[in-house]
């Protein structure tokens, strides 16, 4: 017969696992990529291609940062309403949004860490809409702003964006 003390110890075990089953499976329905989508390295989409084949090389010798960039030719040449999709990750919780991040992928587990982001997009709002959850698939459109600055790692960012329906 199972003393009080072993009983209490095996059910707070049971407890434990539906408690650990039940965060998989809302991890798994809520964070897996749905059919349709793209893998978070395969980024089909030709917009984020083209962010992509930026080249960014650190040729720091000292404290001071030296990043080269690479712009390639088509890039620039559709700075002007270029248009894009992605998932919205805010950098503030605000009741309206004028500045957030766009990733190619949501993520497969936020909570598994190690893979992290591919290339990602600074968008800035021409006007603030309203707040959206995070991972919320948007299309913007705005002009691309090529970031030459030799100390800093960002190369590109979206300004002037509207929301495209």
């Amino acid at each position: 017969m199972m003393s009080k003390r072993l009983h209490a110890q095996f059910a707070g075990m049971i407890a434990t696992i539906a408690i650990t089953a039940a965060a998989v499976f809302v991890l798994i329905t809520v964070f897996w990529p749905q059919s349709g989508t793209t893998t978070p390295r395969g980024h089909t989409t030709q917009a984020w291609q083209l962010l992509a084949s930026v080249e960014i090389y650190d040729t720091s010798d000292s404290l001071m940062p030296n990043v080269v960039k690479t712009f390639p030719d088509n890039l620039r040449a559709a700075t002007n309403e270029f248009e894009i999709e992605g998932y919205l990750l805010r950098y503030l919780a605000e009741p309206y949004l004028q500045a957030f991040m766009l990733v190619p992928d949501p993520p497969e587990c936020e909570f598994c860490g190690g893979g992290g982001y591919g290339p990602f997009l600074d968008v800035q709002m021409k006007t603030p809409m309203s707040d959206l959850p995070n991972y919320t698939k948007l299309r913007v459109r705005g002009t691309i702003e090529l970031i030459e600055d030799p100390e800093i790692y960002e190369a590109v960012r979206l300004v002037d964006a509207v929301l495209v329906d």
